[in-house]
């Protein structure tokens, strides 16, 4: 930003599917996702390592058990995003091979809601691990220890192909690709534009937007 004090960055979040689809028609110049990207039109470069974790309250009895396995939740409340997200869709896949249904009794299209709901109540979710790894850093959260959730992806910088970026848009790529590579160097344990950029989180003025919490 000091080196380009003109550009402003609009941060938008959404799911993948619409990020790609924005930067695909060139209304974002840049996102991040963390679901696979198939189009030939657009350009994706490996960005950071995320894993998913289940997580609760501190005070949840949950959270002091050494050990527990999927079918052993087959009960338990939960809240989750949206359909549309990459993480609802990997947790479920990876569930489902262990128990026959998810007592889902919250669905939102925020992370943020998610992670609020699961500190003020016994409700637990499945989250992106970086999404939550500052609220576990403070105490706020606990992540559950269980060993058949080892669900772990490559969250995607992209870009459409053959098209000129701005001087700005390639130093705010430089800039990303820089800040997480050691994150992508290393497995996690537990969207932005400069004149257009999104993703799983989203963001443009350059414009930006992600899928990666």
């Amino acid at each position: 930003m000091q080196q380009h004090p003109r550009v402003t960055i609009e941060l938008r979040v959404s799911s993948s599917m619409d990020v790609m689809e924005r930067v695909q028609r060139m209304s974002l110049d840049l996102g991040f996702v963390a679901a696979p990207v198939n189009s030939t039109y657009l350009q994706a470069t490996p960005w950071v390592r995320d894993s998913l974790v289940v997580c609760c309250a501190p005070d949840n009895p949950l959270a002091s058990r050494p050990r527990i396995m999927l079918n052993e939740l087959r009960n338990q409340p939960w809240v989750l995003e949206k359909t549309a997200s990459s993480e609802r869709t990997a947790f479920t896949t990876e569930a489902l091979k262990y128990i026959n249904s998810i007592n889902v009794v919250l669905e939102t299209d925020s992370i943020e809601a998610v992670k609020r709901v699961v500190r003020q109540s016994q409700i637990i979710a499945c989250t992106s691990a970086l999404a939550v790894e500052d609220e576990v850093r403070r105490g706020e959260l606990a992540i559950l220890k269980m060993p058949e959730l080892t669900f772990t992806r490559i969250c995607s910088l992209i870009t459409r192909r053959n098209v000129y970026y701005s001087q700005a848009l390639e130093a705010f790529r430089t800039f990303a690709m820089q800040q997480c590579a050691s994150a992508l160097a290393d497995p996690v344990d537990h969207s932005t534009s400069t004149d257009n950029l999104e993703g799983d989180t989203a963001s443009g003025h350059d414009n930006a937007s992600g899928d990666c919490a």
